[in-house]
């Protein structure tokens, strides 16, 4: 699957849907931990290991980040 800025991303979580947008994609060392830290808004960020084909222990990550448009 593939992901791009501006896509949107929708969370349902006990009959309430979440609407988020996404603002970054970004590919970072493992070791980075920044993207960890509280924000001041809702922020989604979803992390996964990259390269996506790596087996074992993946030397980056694969962050996406987006932001809470709506919740209905």
């Amino acid at each position: 699957m593939n992901v791009q800025a501006d896509e949107h991303v929708v969370l349902e979580r006990k009959g309430q849907r979440f609407l988020y947008r996404i603002t970054a994609l970004q590919v970072v060392r493992a070791t980075d931990q920044s993207f960890y830290q509280p924000t001041k808004g809702a922020v989604l960020t979803l992390v996964t290991c990259y390269p996506f084909y790596y087996v074992g222990n993946a030397p980056k990550r694969f962050i996406v980040r987006a932001v809470l448009e709506s919740v209905s």
